[in-house]
């Protein structure tokens, strides 16, 4: 038996099969592809082949298997994670206060409101009552987080002193980190950093300004040689949301970086999604998307990450039954995009669920488990199905709930260009500085 998600291509003299089951890309000789087409022409594995291909396509789960049976498999998978209890995620905004005025952020004109005392008692009492938890991942979220840094390393401090597994992540403008803060991220437990800049100094100072509308530019980028000199050991991804009116800065900015040597710092393209469905019009649409990844590798010779699935099946802590985002006052969300609007609030710490319906919302709709043209797509065993506030919030609208990924409409085209990634940093003796 055959199974029906496999990809072979041939391109440039080149044979080429994918399997999603397994998520495995291999190259073929001319033999072994003829072998293979032979075989998907008659729809039955031929017994007389040369037995280092079967081995080699038994391995990676293009014969012998029971698709369903691996379909199967991967929905266990997913709902296991939703139901997992051993590890705890949760965002924590300390603040909903920023330094900042950037024109799309969904976050403004939210109220400047600081956790108290008796708030974040309440989130270490939370965080105790989950028993079975071994690990606690805590993602310092905002407003501006490092507005209530020391609310942060107290928070910090009585985790550690529960004696359970910990890790934490930060979404910062990095405008304001010190050598201090920097010095302190490896004991608060940081292992990474998302800072946003969107392109070079003009650009960028025009987009994403202080509220007094002074530049940042040179500050984020001070900070950066901190944490690179400081917290070494903090991986910082610098996302630049890439759009109409700056993607021509993308090359330039990576080079900046480049050029400045900081070993923990990654760039990163990122998009902001239309979840309103107005066509937002400085918003990259898929075909632009893909145009923008085609370019970077094909003129300027980058890696880039979506021509592959690099993370199968990893699904978004929305879905956690456990996870949740604690607001300043103890109010709870499901998302971060929802943070201070009262309408999406679900509980507080002090008082539990108030709004079941909002949650379960956020745990089963949309769901692309339940999704008949997910579960027919050749690339469900290791597509997530896309970001769960985007997909409710489409079908809330009446809009099609499937965002699928731009891979899928070209797939040979995109492994291709993996294929020639892989080649390039192979000759080249060097890994990809882009993940």
């Amino acid at each position: 038996m055959l199974s029906k998600y496999n990809v072979l291509f041939d391109r440039e003299g080149k044979h080429l099969l994918y399997n999603s089951l397994s998520n495995s890309f291999v190259e073929l000789s001319d033999e072994m592809s003829d072998a293979l087409r032979n075989m998907i022409e008659r729809n039955e594995v031929d017994p007389n082949a040369d037995k280092d291909l079967l081995d080699m396509l038994r391995q990676i789960k293009a014969i012998d298997v029971d698709d369903e049976y691996e379909i199967r498999k991967v929905k266990f998978h997913v709902m296991n994670g939703r139901f997992d209890k051993t590890r705890l995620s949760v965002t924590i905004n300390p603040t909903l206060a920023c330094n900042f005025a950037c024109p799309y952020c969904f976050e403004k004109d939210k109220p400047q409101v600081f956790m108290t005392d008796n708030t974040e008692q309440a989130i270490v009492d939370f965080v105790g009552r989950h028993n079975g938890m071994t690990h606690l991942s805590v993602t310092w979220f905002g407003g501006e987080p490092l507005l209530g840094f020391e609310r942060i390393k107290s928070l910090t401090r009585r985790f550690l002193d529960m004696g359970i597994s910990y890790s934490a992540g930060m979404i910062t403008n990095g405008y304001l980190i010190t050598e201090e803060m920097a010095k302190s991220f490896e004991a608060l437990k940081i292992n990474s950093v998302q800072i946003t800049i969107d392109g070079m100094r003009e650009r960028h100072d025009s987009r994403r300004c202080l509220k007094n509308g002074g530049p940042t530019f040179d500050r984020i980028i001070e900070s950066l040689k901190l944490l690179s000199e400081h917290a070494p050991k903090t991986r910082v991804t610098v996302r630049i949301n890439v759009d109409e009116n700056n993607h021509t800065d993308y090359p330039a900015l990576k080079t900046y970086l480049a050029d400045l040597g900081l070993r923990n710092v990654f760039l990163s393209p990122g998009f902001t999604s239309d979840t309103t469905g107005t066509g937002y019009d400085c918003i990259f649409d898929k075909m632009k998307r893909h145009q923008f990844y085609v370019d970077m590798v094909r003129l300027h010779g980058y890696d880039t990450k979506p021509f592959f699935p690099m993370n199968p099946r990893s699904e978004c802590a929305v879905r956690n039954s456990a996870s949740c985002v604690i607001g300043p006052e103890g109010e709870l969300y499901k998302c971060w995009n929802d943070v201070g609007n009262p309408e999406k609030v679900y509980g507080n710490l002090k008082d539990g669920i108030s709004d079941q319906n909002l949650l379960m919302d956020y745990l089963t709709e949309a769901d692309p488990l339940e999704n008949e043209e997910c579960r027919e797509c050749l690339l469900f065993p290791v597509c997530n199905g896309g970001c769960p506030y985007d997909r409710i919030q489409r079908l809330q609208q009446g809009r099609p709930e499937n965002d699928c990924p731009i891979m899928k409409s070209g797939i040979e085209d995109y492994l291709w260009l993996h294929y020639n990634c892989l080649k390039q940093h192979a000759g080249s003796g060097k890994e990809s500085s882009e993940h």
